[in-house]
């Protein structure tokens, strides 16, 4: 079977999962809405998986919102910061600079909300959107990702 497709159905029943679940229950979402939003924006899960989960068998082109050698890049970046206490130093565009220039600018953003949605980083976001293309404002959002956002069939 073609794995995008495989991707797909497993992309589906994840969500599918997700708002079976968490539909009713608030607090249960608050700990599925980052692996939601990664599904719903075809993200690696990074954040999300154990030592074998089923989103490691798939190359990271079935990843178009952010794949998995992105992700472990732009990770690693952020935590360098992080370690340097360093966060309040970033702009997006030295973000998006320094991890492939334009070309990466949605997948920055995917991955920036992903990590805002997991909490971490938060003293990174306060000011990021202070030098930031348009496409960034979205960041502003904070961690507005709704059990309703998620789109099943955006193929």
């Amino acid at each position: 079977m073609n794995k995008k497709i495989l991707y797909e159905i497993y992309r589906l029943q994840g969500l599918q999962s997700i708002i079976y679940l968490c539909n009713n229950n608030p607090k249960l979402w608050e700990q599925y809405k980052a692996f939601a939003y990664a599904l719903n924006c075809r993200i690696y899960p990074s954040l999300d998986i154990d030592n074998y989960s089923i989103f490691d068998e798939f190359d990271d082109d079935v990843y178009t919102g952010c794949g998995r050698d992105d992700s472990n890049y732009f990770f690693e970046y952020f935590y360098k910061y992080d370690l340097d206490n360093n966060l309040d130093s970033l702009t997006f565009y030295k973000i998006e600079n320094d991890l492939g220039g334009k070309a990466k600018r949605y997948r920055i953003i995917f991955y920036l909300k992903y990590l805002q949605l997991h909490g971490k980083l938060p003293e990174l976001y306060p000011h990021l959107n202070d030098d930031a293309p348009v496409e960034a404002k979205y960041l502003e959002e904070n961690t507005n990702f709704n059990i309703t956002d998620i789109r099943l069939f955006d193929i």
